[in-house]
């Protein structure tokens, strides 16, 4: 399947890499006027429940991490 070109509201650059949970996009977000980093996961990943409260759980505690190497994390959704 070829890259997408949207995903909700984010505008799709560029792929920049893959693993076993999803892929991860340069993206633009118009409504803020910034580029971003977009994590998405694979097709069926959050299907599983308990897939779906470890994503939320690693998210909660990504956006509470300050590092200049990490990127910060803005939004998460499991929807």
């Amino acid at each position: 399947a070829g890259q997408p070109q949207r995903v909700g509201r984010f505008e799709i650059i560029a792929r920049l890499g893959a693993g076993a949970f999803g892929t991860v996009y340069r993206a633009h977000d118009p409504q803020l006027g910034r580029d971003v980093a977009l994590k998405v996961p694979h097709p069926g990943t959050l299907d599983d429940p308990g897939r779906r409260e470890r994503f939320c759980r690693e998210s909660r505690a990504a956006a509470g991490l300050r590092h200049p190497h990490i990127v910060p994390l803005f939004e998460a959704s499991a929807e």
